[in-house]
């Protein structure tokens, strides 16, 4: 089968790895001519659609100096930084409509988790694609989609299966593996189809959690997870998921966070009064905090900087 030729530099797909220490796990991995870039599964979808309001600031300015520096603070507060993802992609007002389809679309996933499939997801490319758009191939028939999207792995891939069905093959077989999928793509709106197909393929359905109300993928089973596992300055870093357990297995971290919460609410409620002075503490105190935290992954030594830095006089 011969492969459509394609002229982006920039691609998408999945790493898929299972070991004896860490079990199975799925990553995303982007690549450019500059940077490859890993991070969790369906990170990438979802950091894109989270930053729409951002995008639409940035459909009106034209200087890449200042859409480098845009991107560049907005990825500070983040736990990964995807200027590199962004910073490349060509980004118009119709762009951002395209986006806000697929946001729509994630909605309906975690409302309706039969949303989450393939079938539904060709109905969205329709109205996000352009018809000759190549990424159409991964929804003609099974052998389609290796016109344009890659399996790069070290030993024999089975031809014409999900990665659901082959991950499942290569289980009875190897207590160890990788693999990749690869497939180019030009567009932050083709990255996320091409990310949804990723997902769907691997038997992932897509919810929103009850702690943070950021989307995230989970394994499609009849109790799906309802707190998701995405590292934030809301969950200390460690993602809703585990940040609950820790807070409910951990004394001192409860005493720590309930003195966050307070000082936060204390300096929250100041700027009420719209004083400058009082919105640029609120923002120092923050920023501070989610430096400590990304800074400090060692237990005690974090519990010590957290108490220390919520003592401060700054905050009184």
């Amino acid at each position: 089968m011969r492969a459509i030729s394609h002229t982006s530099d920039k691609s998408f797909g999945v790493k898929i790895c299972k070991s004896k220490e860490t079990g199975t796990s799925h990553q995303d991995v982007f690549k450019n001519k500059n940077s490859s870039i890993t991070v969790p599964f369906g990170e990438l979808l979802f950091s894109i659609i989270e930053s729409i309001d951002l995008l639409e600031v940035i459909t009106f300015t034209s200087s890449e100096k200042i859409n480098q520096k845009v991107y560049s603070d907005y990825f500070f507060n983040k736990e990964y930084d995807l200027t590199q993802v962004f910073i490349e992609s060509n980004l118009d007002k119709l762009e951002v409509v395209k986006l806000k389809k697929i946001q729509n679309f994630l909605e309906k996933c975690n409302d309706d988790k039969s949303f989450c499939s393939n079938d539904y997801l060709k109905a969205l490319a329709v109205s996000v694609l352009s018809r000759e758009n190549p990424l159409f191939n991964l929804f003609k028939d099974k052998t389609s989609k290796y016109l344009i999207r890659q399996f790069i792995s070290e030993f024999p891939i089975p031809f014409g299966y999900t990665t659901a069905e082959i991950k499942e093959m290569l289980d009875k077989e190897f207590f160890e593996y990788e693999f990749f999928t690869q497939l180019k793509v030009n567009s932050l709106s083709e990255l996320c189809i091409a990310s949804l197909f990723e997902i769907f393929e691997c038997g992932y359905v897509i919810r929103k959690c009850l702690s943070c109300g950021k989307f995230f993928t989970t394994s499609n089973e009849k109790k799906l997870r309802r707190y998701c596992n995405r590292p934030s300055e809301k969950n200390d870093f460690r993602g809703c998921f585990k940040f609950r357990a820790y807070l409910y297995n951990q004394n001192y971290s409860s005493t720590v966070i309930k003195e966050y919460r307070k000082i936060y609410n204390r300096l929250k409620f100041r700027t009420r009064s719209k004083k400058n002075s009082d919105i640029q503490v609120l923002n120092e105190f923050k920023s501070g905090w989610i430096k400590l935290n990304k800074e400090f992954k060692n237990k005690q030594d974090k519990e010590q900087k957290q108490k220390e830095y919520l003592s401060s006089e700054r905050w009184n």
